[in-house]
């Protein structure tokens, strides 16, 4: 009986097999991972940029202009003024807060 050393070429396309998914496994989360980073990223800023403005609104200051891909509107309302930033691609559904922050600020009677 002849022995045989070394690895048979099915278990080293086998190995590739799963080297290779595993490869493109750890690369789709990679992508998700900075997808997620770069969404957290711009919620931040456009959180600062409407705290910024509410407190600018308040001191009766002319509000800061927003940059690309932020969208500012402020709308007034019995209460105030509702402030609102969009940012980002449009999503099908109006309810969603993805890409979209809002403040209601009081009327300043004093």
């Amino acid at each position: 009986m002849k022995i045989a050393y070394g690895f048979s070429l099915i278990e080293l396309l086998i190995t590739l097999l799963l080297v290779t998914v595993i490869s493109f496994a750890l690369l789709q989360q990679q992508w998700q991972i900075n997808q997620l980073f770069y969404r957290a990223v711009q919620r931040s800023f456009a959180m600062i940029l409407l705290d910024n403005n509410s407190e600018r609104l308040l001191a009766h200051q002319p509000l800061i202009d927003t940059q690309e891909p932020f969208t500012f509107k402020q709308t007034p309302t019995s209460k105030g003024i509702t402030l609102e930033i969009f940012w980002g691609f449009e999503m099908s559904d109006s309810s969603s807060s993805c890409c979209k922050l809002q403040r209601e600020t009081m009327r300043n009677y004093g």
